[in-house]
């Protein structure tokens, strides 16, 4: 295939599929005759062919409307917003809280590092709960633990409560991190993800930037307490939203999409196996009285065998929070899944390019006490303010990240109408470029004691950075690795995570031996690295996810 992928010489590669019909579509360049996807599901106005396809049954989310589908992803969206806050929301004022409990620097950056700690391992946990029995009763259970850590926070008089609330509201943010993405391809399309994915990076880190203004603001005027009691009063009203309107995005897709990237004279005889598949799955379970999650992606009438028509969930049944078992693994296996494939090469990768999210942290652990001195001699709000440039550039970078899928739209029509995963990778390049600039700027700028303004504009590129880069690993981990999708995302979030924990014991120290100059120029070195090994999957990831379909990563084929 063009563009610099090489091709394996497998015929199916997962990932890789039709995304526009050759004999339909005059802007494509190098049409084929004889494409047969003209027979299967496309978007309304015709153009696209939808990947994953669609089954006919009126309880699977991709049939939803989208304006349905976008309002639940949107509910995530603020929770997940709600849930960002809490990394940073003590960073300005570490000093003053340094003061207040007798500690040392180091010590008031265990109550975010122990915090994180806490989401990282509960991810897999999250993760094994959200295989097993779905997606909405675990997301209405995190924001019940985030309500009860802040209200806990909020009257916190020591230090060791104050520790023990923010490391159980990390509890309720391993769920809205490592599992928000994954209902991305539960309710989105291919050529729908790329802006979603953005959209979810912007909400957390949002939560980041402006959360911390605000709290600080909050901090100053009301005290400690009203900033964690006014976060649990938001969490509360997302708790009543999401119960009330947020149905289960989970949904067995158990079959070969009948679009992967085969032989096109196939395709139609494909689909019409699968079609009399999913009639022979619908009579055996109209007769034992099934008549829900019958997953297969496929074009055939929402009836079973019989003509009797598929039943739509009532709404009692959309809101409760159990809807069956969605896999029959022993926990234990999927445990030892979940935490095996945080090392696949591919998610790997794809979490090293994500941490710039993790070095963000090194940040709020060290801006007090950087521009609360000569030459800056900022109050925590005029430190906490600074997020407000941070908040512009992530701004930009979401708006950036969300062209991904015009850009991969455009590519697969002059690709033979094929979408490839690893054209997600072609923002790395960009999202690199601004996180030099910001790392390696703001360190240097601090030592260097240049103008406030100089400073927000490094942190701007920083986080435009961080969101193009965050957005790339999110993406190409869903779009390359579609089976893995929960895992991938959990693998992400937690090594995001745990890296911080870690820089909880050295971070501050380091910085306070080598100056701001030496530490995030060697930060923007290792930035640069991680990136440049995209190259590779760039160049080799068709060849190797052709690979590990034939060789599953330590023999796992499926998580069902």
């Amino acid at each position: 295939m063009g563009f610099g992928i090489l091709e394996p010489k497998t015929e199916v590669v997962e990932g890789t599929v039709y995304l526009f019909d050759n004999t339909t579509d005059t802007s494509t360049t190098a049409a084929q005759p004889g494409v047969a996807t003209t027979t299967i599901k496309h978007s309304a106005d015709g153009k696209i062919v939808l990947q994953p396809q669609p089954s006919d049954h009126p309880d699977d989310p991709l049939r939803w409307p989208l304006v349905q589908r976008d309002f639940c992803f949107f509910l995530l969206l603020v929770s997940g917003v709600c849930s960002g806050v809490h990394g940073p929301v003590l960073g300005p004022v570490q000093i003053s809280l340094a003061q207040r409990f007798d500690k040392s620097a180091t010590e008031i950056a265990h109550l975010t590092s122990y915090m994180l700690l806490v989401v990282s391992l509960s991810t897999y946990v999250s993760n094994i709960i959200a295989r097993i029995y779905g997606k909405r009763g675990i997301f209405i259970v995190a924001l019940a633990l985030l309500v009860a850590a802040d209200a806990w926070a909020a009257r916190a008089s020591t230090f060791n409560s104050l520790l023990g609330a923010r490391c159980m509201s990390g509890l309720g943010q391993s769920v809205f991190e490592g599992i928000s993405p994954s209902v991305i391809t539960d309710l989105f399309f291919v050529h729908e993800r790329g802006k979603r994915v953005g959209l979810f990076v912007f909400a957390i880190i949002s939560g980041v930037a402006l959360g911390v203004p605000i709290s600080t603001q909050i901090i100053t005027h009301m005290g400690l307490g009203w900033a964690f009691g006014i976060l649990a009063i938001f969490e509360g009203v997302c708790l009543v939203l999401v119960t009330l309107f947020f149905h289960e995005p989970a949904f067995k897709r158990e079959h070969v999409d009948v679009t992967a990237h085969v032989d096109p004279a196939t395709i139609e005889t494909k689909q019409h196996n699968l079609e009399i598949e999913l009639c022979e799955v619908e009579a055996v379970d109209a007769a034992s009285g099934r008549h829900h999650h019958h997953n297969t992606n496929n074009t055939a009438s929402a009836t079973d065998a019989d003509g009797a028509p598929l039943r739509k969930s009532s709404l009692a049944n959309k809101l409760s929070i159990y809807h069956g078992r969605f896999s029959h693994q022993n926990p234990f296996t999927l445990l030892w899944r979940g935490i095996a494939l945080t090392f696949h090469p591919t998610i790997f990768w794809c979490a090293l390019v994500g941490l710039n999210v993790a070095w963000s942290v090194g940040l709020a652990y060290t801006i007090d006490m950087t521009l609360s001195v000569p030459p800056y001699n900022f109050t925590s709000a005029g430190t906490a303010n600074m997020y407000v440039a941070a908040w512009l550039g992530l701004a930009a970078g979401m708006a950036i990240s969300a062209s991904s899928d015009s850009m991969c739209k455009y590519l697969a029509r002059h690709n033979d109408a094929i979408f490839e995963p690893e054209f997600r990778l072609l923002y790395v390049p960009l999202g690199t470029v601004f996180s030099i600039i910001g790392f390696a700027g703001w360190g240097w700028g601090c030592e260097a004691g240049v103008h406030w303004v100089g400073l927000a504009f490094f942190l701007a590129f920083m986080h435009a950075g961080l969101a193009v880069l965050g957005s790339v690993g999110l993406s190409y981990a869903l779009d390359a690795h579609k089976i893995y999708s929960n895992e991938s995302q959990v693998a992400i979030i937690a090594i995001k995570n745990l890296f911080p924990y870690g820089m909880g014991y050295y971070f501050v120290p380091w910085y306070l031996e080598s100056g701001p100059k030496n530490v995030w120029g060697a930060i923007s070195g290792i930035i640069t690295a991680v990136s440049f090994i995209g190259l590779f999957f760039y160049v080799y990831g068709k060849r190797l996810r052709a690979f590990w379909m034939k060789h599953p990563y330590l023999g796992i084929e499926t998580m069902h």
